[in-house]
């Protein structure tokens, strides 16, 4: 079984994110080179949609408020141990006068290690990981360059050639036949079958979004016309 076979599932997409996410840098590239040697498909839709710990600071500031307020003081404080001063200072704005009197407190004592600092960034991205996958915060009105479609392991798997079509092609070729390249059998050249099933991806992503933009704004419409 291959690393990602028990990703196919309903759901593995977002696992796999998961697990990427909260690996540090060296081993996150190593699995990503896994990923592309078995399936380059997968391996492009993960480096769209990982979130990272500077991709959050992107947000709104109000986001960044309900982030926050969900962070434990200790992690706060060793996160704030290696931001810059614009960025501490957008955490430190979140605070009550209570908090930051503790998260202070905190930052005043023994300063964390860079591996230590790391694994509170990687923290701090599991955390909002997990609250768009509750629901408390949507990525399709956040960042939705990062919002998953679903059923994304379908689209996917249809987008990628199969290894049961190759081996049967492969099979029901008569003895002594070579493989018919792009240009004989009348297809498109790899590059170009490439780049249109990665633009199927895309597209199907592109309209889940746009789907569900639809299904919100028909709502509003809905209460308007009551309120009327």
């Amino acid at each position: 079984m291959s690393m990602i076979d028990r990703y196919r599932k309903p759901g593995g997409f977002v696992q796999l994110l998961k697990l990427l996410e909260t690996c540090g840098p060296v081993k996150q590239e190593k699995f990503l080179e896994i990923i592309r040697a078995e399936d380059p498909f997968w391996a492009d839709a993960i480096q769209r949609k990982i979130l990272t710990f500077e991709r959050i600071f992107t947000w709104s500031d109000d986001t960044l408020n309900e982030i926050v307020g969900t962070l434990q003081d200790l992690t706060v404080a060793i996160v704030l141990h290696g931001s810059s001063p614009e960025r501490s200072e957008r955490i430190k704005v979140t605070f009550t006068h209570a908090r930051r009197r503790r998260v202070e407190d905190l930052f005043g004592t023994n300063r964390p290690s860079p591996p230590e600092i790391t694994a509170m960034n990687m923290k701090v991205v599991e955390t909002v990981r997990q609250l768009t996958v509750d629901g408390y915060l949507r990525l399709d009105k956040l960042d939705v360059e990062l919002f998953i479609q679903e059923g994304i392991e379908d689209r996917l798997a249809n987008a990628a050639p199969h290894e049961t079509e190759r081996s049967g092609a492969a099979a029901e070729r008569p003895a002594g036949q070579p493989p018919s390249t792009p240009d004989s059998a009348g297809a498109s050249p790899p590059a170009e079958l490439l780049h249109l099933r990665k633009r199927v991806v895309d597209l199907g992503g592109e309209n889940a979004s746009l789907r569900h933009e639809v299904t919100v704004l028909r709502s509003k419409l809905e209460q308007i016309k009551k309120i009327a």
